[in-house]
């Protein structure tokens, strides 16, 4: 939820590569899940085959992601991360984690744990009503794997399981 209020000025700061919101998280899904058909990546975004052929499209274009023909069925084309791809991740996660540094950091210590309190508190009431845990995922690429809320309320995460289910 705190990326995605930072996620449209992130965006912008990788001007030199023009990526929307769509694109960027059909990185993460490929990057987490590894490769995946497009319409499990419609389906996990909530929107259609088409939105996520035209964003795969672009992907391609500039050489983020690629796509890979079954041999059992011609029909069948699976999509993954490229290198660049990986690399243009992991340059947007790292700003984003400065960025969340620096804002933790102008808290004080009183102030950091009663947000994490808060923080966890809303996590935990969102988890018991939402059964689509993907929806709320707080995308921690699993640098918070040995006190992620998700993994203790649920016994799961999503960064813990390696491909879509169905």
């Amino acid at each position: 939820m705190i990326n995605e209020l930072a996620r449209p000025k992130m965006i912008k700061e990788f001007e030199s590569i023009n990526i929307s919101r769509n694109q960027l998280s059909i990185l993460k899904i490929l990057y987490l899940l590894g490769p995946q058909p497009a319409h499990k990546i419609a389906q996990k975004l909530g929107v259609s085959r088409a939105a996520v052929s035209q964003s795969i499209d672009i992907l391609v274009k500039i050489k983020f992601v690629s796509r890979k023909q079954s041999r059992q069925d011609r029909r069948a084309v699976s999509i993954s991360i490229r290198k660049a791809g990986t690399s243009f991740l992991m340059q947007y996660d790292d700003l984003i984690r400065g960025r969340q540094l620096s804002a933790i950091l102008n808290l004080t210590l009183d102030e950091q744990t009663q947000f994490n309190l808060l923080l966890e508190k809303y996590i935990t009431v969102m988890i018991e009503e939402e059964q689509n845990l993907d929806i709320i995922c707080l995308g921690c690429h699993e640098s918070l794997e040995y006190d992620c809320i998700v993994k203790r309320i649920q016994g799961h995460c999503i960064h813990s399981v390696p491909e879509l289910e169905g």
